[in-house]
Formats: structure tokens, C-alpha cells, sequence
């Protein structure tokens, strides 16, 4: 028995010797959307990654990790900066770039970086040089498709689409239930999707395999915050501006839910929203009654669609 506890207390000490070592390195850092990890977890890493380039102010890599950390507690931290007050988040990441440039300038990363903490147009000048440097990385196609897709750059859209496919930047999985929501609207219909994750793999499929080009795949944060965006698309469904401005409510976001139950209530063509929308948005615009699920997304319809979404949950 005494044999059994030695050994048994020698495996314990290994294991939790090796898992001491694995959290004290530096890992890659996917950020809140793709991962998630806690707060503390970011400032340490933030801690291990800025070691790395104490070794080697350099590396390439380590900057971008570092930020990427720093960028991920701050969101945590501050919740409150990033869908409100960009500018702020953005002035509290400044002085990493700042630092970084004096040792990557004119690198990959570095152009990276400052577009990703750098406000419109400014961005897109960086991620473009990025792009020029290596086309093949998939960092950039994301931020260069939320610039394309509000200027309608059909061009653009295709080659950035087929890379995307490539690159495997979406999983087949979520590839899959597009396609699926996709192929659930009726011909020439519209579906308002709820942000990037639901919005990008639809048009990946759209511009870079031609599947339901038909559909008129509607951000409902684009068509809120993008003026020209909101008219270009306005005006391929035939409607009239909103006649509230965001000026009429507290913040974006209840703009954008506005503008949402806009389209949804008058829209002449046949009008979905992405599944996972919040009931409590149906319910604040009076639109529970005539939501249905249709395959992969929710139907808005004055007439007995079936499957009524609040009974469906």
C-alpha cells in the first residue's frame, strides 16, 4: 500500500508540474469571439507574451499576440467601451503599437494591428498593405469583407470570398447551417443577420460559390451604422428611409433593433431573421405574433407559417 501511495503521489506531482509549465507559456491568442477564457488568463498572457519580446523586440509574433491578450482583457474589463466608445478603447491599446512600430514597422503584423486599432477608413489602408505583404494570410479577409460588402465591391467580395474558402476560415460546421439558412428563404427574399459570425460564411457562400446570390443578406449593425450601405440597401427593396434617426434613441444598438423591425414589417419581398435573435426583440416590437421557423431562420409573415417560433423554444 505504501509502494501504491509513492507512486501515486510521484504521478500527481508530475502532472501538476506539467501543467504548471503549460500555463506559464505563451499561448496564441484567438480573442473573446473565438475562445472562451477568463480574464485572468489574458493578463497573464499578456505578461508571458511581453517576456518574449523582452528576449526579441522582433518578433513578429509575440507582438501580435501580446495585443491581441491586451485587447481581449480590455473587452472583458470594459465591456461597456466597445460597442460604444471605440475611440477609447482604441487611444487605451495606442502605445503597444506605438512601441511596436519602432520594431516591426512595415511588417505583416504591424499593419495588422494598427488597422485592427484604428477607426474606418485609416483601418482599411493598413489591412490592404497587410494584404499586399501576404495575401495568403487569413487575418485580414474578415476586415477587408466588412469594408467590401457596405460598398457593394462585387469584385472584391469574390476574390476575398474564394480565399476565405481556401483557408478554411470557417468550419464546415458553420459552413453547413449557412448554406442550410440560405436554402431556407423563398427566391429573392431578404434575411437580417445578427452580426459577423451569421452574416460573413452567407456571403462567403454567396460571392465565392454563387449559392443563392438571390438572397439579399441584410448586417443589421452595417445597415445601422453605414449611411450609405443603409440607402444602397434601402433602395434595392423599394422602401422609404426609416423616419426616426439614431438621434431618437439612447444608443446604436436600439437603433439598429429599430431599423430591423422596420424592414421586417414592411419589406414587399419575403423577410427572415437569422435564428438565435432574442425574444425580447420580437416582444418590444410587437412582432410575436407572426415569427415562424423556417428551416434555419425565422420567418416574419402575416400569414400561418407553420412552426411558430415562440412555441418552437
Amino acid at each position: 500500500m505504501k509502494n501504491y501511495r509513492n507512486t501515486l503521489f510521484t504521478a500527481l506531482l508530475i502532472l501538476f508540474v506539467n501543467l504548471s509549465l503549460t500555463a506559464q507559456k505563451p499561448q496564441r491568442i484567438l480573442g473573446i469571439a473565438k475562445e472562451v477564457k477568463t480574464l485572468a488568463y489574458y493578463k497573464e498572457q499578456s505578461k508571458l507574451w511581453q517576456k518574449e519580446i523582452d528576449k526579441n523586440a522582433r518578433n513578429t509574433n509575440a507582438w501580435n499576440n501580446y495585443y491581441r491578450a491586451e485587447r481581449a482583457a480590455l473587452q472583458l474589463e470594459r465591456p461597456d467601451l466597445w460597442p460604444s466608445a471605440k475611440k477609447s478603447f482604441y487611444q487605451k491599446l495606442a502605445p503597444i503599437i506605438t512601441k511596436a512600430k519602432q520594431h516591426i514597422d512595415d511588417s505583416f503584423e504591424y499593419h495588422y494591428l494598427k488597422g485592427m486599432n484604428t477607426v474606418r477608413e485609416n483601418s482599411i489602408t493598413h489591412f490592404k498593405k497587410a494584404y499586399e505583404i501576404d495575401p495568403d494570410r487569413n487575418e485580414t479577409y474578415g476586415w477587408l469583407m466588412a469594408y467590401y460588402v457596405p460598398r457593394l465591391e462585387e469584385d472584391k467580395l469574390r476574390e476575398i470570398s474564394k480565399k476565405m474558402l481556401l483557408s478554411n476560415t470557417y468550419s464546415n460546421a458553420s459552413l453547413n447551417w449557412n448554406y442550410n439558412a440560405l436554402e431556407s428563404i423563398d427566391k429573392n427574399g431578404i434575411i437580417i443577420t445578427n452580426g459577423d459570425t451569421d452574416s460573413m460564411p452567407k456571403w462567403v457562400l454567396q460571392y465565392g460559390q454563387g449559392i443563392r446570390s438571390d438572397v439579399t443578406v441584410i448586417n443589421k449593425w452595417f445597415f445601422g451604422t453605414e449611411e450609405n450601405y443603409r440607402r444602397k440597401i434601402l433602395s434595392k427593396l423599394n422602401m422609404a428611409i426609416p423616419q426616426k434617426t439614431e438621434a431618437d434613441f439612447e444608443g446604436t444598438a436600439q437603433y439598429v433593433d429599430y431599423l430591423t423591425a422596420e424592414v421586417l414589417k414592411n419589406a414587399t419581398r419575403p423577410v427572415y431573421i437569422s435564428s438565435g435573435t432574442d425574444i425580447q426583440f420580437f416582444k418590444t416590437y410587437h412582432l410575436e405574433d407572426n415569427v415562424y421557423v423556417v428551416g434555419n431562420a425565422i420567418k416574419y409573415s402575416k400569414e400561418n407559417q407553420g412552426i411558430h417560433f415562440l412555441t418552437s423554444i
